[in-house]
């Protein structure tokens, strides 16, 4: 997980919610992918004072590549 945070492949828009962004990540070790959602520290909420980890599972090839095609990118690595 933490090699997902720092060094993701896809950096993903989260459509449904504003502070939300959703993080690829090929693992090459396991033969997996890995999909993280982070909600965001924007400001708007005076509570919250960090980024966090919502929630994370491994994602089939056809779903991580769909993701990349319906999702806008925000960032992708070289």
């Amino acid at each position: 997980m933490k090699d997902a945070i720092k060094k993701p492949d896809f950096v993903l828009m989260d459509n449904k919610n504003e502070e939300t962004v959703i993080l690829l990540k090929k693992l090459k070790v396991e033969e997996r992918n890995i999909q993280l959602i982070i909600k965001l520290n924007t400001g708007k909420e005076k509570q919250r004072d960090k980024n966090s980890v919502l929630s994370m599972w491994r994602v089939r090839n056809s779903t991580y590549k769909q993701l990349i095609k319906n999702k806008k990118i925000l960032y992708k690595s070289e």
